[in-house]
């Protein structure tokens, strides 16, 4: 059995992840790395993890993996999907002008900026940038429930993805009854929605490669004792999701997150990257807590994307 896991980046993600669990002292820790063009997955890691020799020690939660087990809150790393609905169904523009004044007035609440005062006067563009929730509740808004969960549903969320490994999970979704004018302002920017990490890095990769969502997988090959290929997996496309015109102009978005916004950090001198950034407050017994998953995810380079990789 031939994995299609790279050794070499599987060992710097494996460093990495552990370097950043002490750093941040972070409770858990999960890195996927996937080639966006094939669905092939380059590397996986979680944190915290155990020894196989002696899994009996550890509980279940533990030797589960997360990564395709799991459903989490995305925070704004889900905005790329409400970016790519928006501007396939033209209902928005990279240069389109909004304006954020902090709060926006959806039903009786009122749907709050990360930023106190707002952002003000801004192009869809700098939003995205930005990250500004009170932009991507407006969007939601215009998209409408109905043409919403179309998108979410045709870019993999919601259900498993078929991945060749053992209890891969489908995330959750509010049934569209319960989506009223508040829950889908949430759902814009992230909140009230559950994904899988491999479902959310498979959607930024139709993204990545053109607008095709591809079945993820980690097997490359079968062989038999004599040497001879018993059985070859390769690309497997799902489904056409977005236009290759919307990929590239949320790609050059996503470059400009890198550039010029909050995913300054991710920028690697000599390669286009481009990137978005999340932090999710985590849902706890009555609401939300002030505990937090911070993420990351992108891919590169932009013009040739090699590599797509969640944090």
């Amino acid at each position: 059995l031939y994995l299609t896991i790279d050794e070499v980046i599987q060992y710097i993600v494996e460093r990495e992840l552990d370097k950043g669990m002490v750093e941040l002292k972070a409770k858990r820790g999960m890195i996927l790395a996937m080639d966006p063009m094939t669905g092939a997955i380059l590397a996986m890691a979680a944190r915290p993890t155990y020894n196989p020799n002696y899994y009996y020690e550890e509980p279940d939660f533990v030797r589960r993996n997360p990564i395709v087990s799991d459903a989490y809150e995305p925070g704004s790393t889900f905005k790329i999907i409400t970016a790519a609905a928006a501007l396939e169904e033209g209902i928005v523009k990279p240069n389109d002008t909004f304006f954020d004044p902090g709060f926006i007035k959806v039903a009786n609440r009122y749907v709050r900026c990360w930023l106190d005062g707002g952002h003000g006067s801004q192009t869809f563009k700098e939003a995205t940038e930005n990250s500004c929730n009170v932009v991507f509740a407006m969007l939601g808004a215009r998209l409408g429930q109905e043409q919403f969960y179309k998108y979410i549903q045709a870019f993999g969320l919601g259900d498993p993805l078929g991945i060749d490994y053992p209890g891969e999970a489908g995330g959750l979704l509010q049934r569209p009854k319960n989506v009223g004018p508040v829950e889908l302002a949430n759902i814009s920017f992230g909140q009230g929605i559950s994904v899988t990490p491999i479902q959310l890095l498979c959607a930024l990769s139709a993204i990545a490669n053109g607008g095709t969502l591809l079945r993820p997988h980690l097997v490359s090959k079968i062989v038999d004792p004599d040497g001879f290929i018993v059985k070859d997996f390769h690309k497997e496309p799902i489904r056409q999701v977005i236009s290759k015109k919307t990929a590239e102009e949320l790609s050059l978005i996503l470059e400009s997150v890198v550039e010029n916004g909050s995913g300054f950090r991710a920028m690697v001198p000599g390669y286009r990257v481009a990137g978005k950034t999340g932090t999710a407050e985590k849902p706890g017994r009555g609401g939300y807590s002030d505990k937090r998953i911070a993420s990351f995810l992108g891919f590169a380079p932009v013009d040739n994307p090699k590599i797509a990789i969640l944090v």
